[in-house]
């Protein structure tokens, strides 16, 4: 069962059972946490100083307990991206693997053997990249709520330029080996159900949960409600639910991606 972080709807009873015995409490940690940022603000009090939350290890209890319930399911995830149609028909056959070096490098390389680029770009690409970075290599990172979607300085670059962070990082402004990452592909935002126990321990993603839950109740939440992770794991071919590509009406319903600031390079026969 996928659950959507932001529609109770989707949430099964025993999230809601471990969240209402636990309503009070909850309620008094966030009202203390809030009461105690503005009076940080409005003062010259260092942080370090100020009082601690009494309700502090009752809460860091309870989350660690939702927890535990939420790794019994799979959370609904948004990975942007831009690929081409063969990427995309892999995707929904295959699934989705960790990322690495080897695997952007065979990725360039089916590029320059269907002359989509030159052999000059697909060595300079292949050889200079991120790929291999620690909080790049053998993670798929996914956002779990919708509202960064449509945050043009986080995700448009994803939009933009084929191959990923590892690798627009490196040539985006290169004359030479730039141009082509926004010629290959499409923008693409896959939709996947990935199980929560594959982002390991659970509490950030239990502390949103709460946030929400209490949100929706008239709690004032000052601090983030919005989810990203990552998970080491493949992602099954039947836990991925759609591929949304840019010319579905649905992606700039989700992303907006007509009134930001530059274009994304649409669909150009991937």
């Amino acid at each position: 069962m996928a659950l959507l972080l932001e529609e109770e709807q989707t949430w099964p009873s025993d999230i809601f059972e471990v969240l209402s015995a636990n309503e009070p409490m909850l309620r008094a940690y966030e009202q203390h946490e809030r009461a105690t940022m503005d009076a940080y603000l409005k003062g010259n009090t260092p942080m370090a100083l100020m009082p601690s939350n009494p309700h502090h290890r009752e809460h860091e209890r309870v989350l660690i307990r939702l927890g535990r319930v939420l790794e019994k399911y799979a959370l609904r995830g948004w990975h942007c991206t831009r690929l081409t149609k063969g990427e995309q028909r892999k995707i929904r056959e295959q699934g989705m693997t960790p990322p690495s070096l080897e695997m952007l490098q065979g990725r360039i390389e089916e590029l320059r053997l269907d002359g989509r680029i030159g052999d000059d770009v697909a060595a300079r690409w292949s050889s200079e990249n991120q790929a291999h970075e620690e909080f790049r290599a053998g993670m798929i990172w996914f956002v779990f709520s919708r509202p960064p979607l449509s945050e043009e300085s986080g995700v448009g670059g994803f939009f933009r330029y084929w191959g990923g962070e590892a690798l627009y990082n490196s040539h985006d402004s290169d004359p030479l080996t730039g141009p082509g990452l926004s010629s290959v592909g499409e923008p693409c935002i896959i939709v996947a159900d990935v199980p929560i126990v594959d982002f390991g321990f659970s509490y950030s993603i239990a502390e949103k949960f709460a946030r929400r839950y209490l949100s929706n109740r008239g709690v004032v939440i000052t601090e983030p409600m919005d989810h990203e992770d990552r998970t080491k794991a493949s992602v099954r071919a039947d836990q991925i639910v759609e591929i949304i590509a840019f010319t579905d009406p649905r992606f700039c319903d989700l992303t907006g991606c007509h009134d930001w600031d530059d274009p994304i390079p649409g669909d150009i026969g991937a």
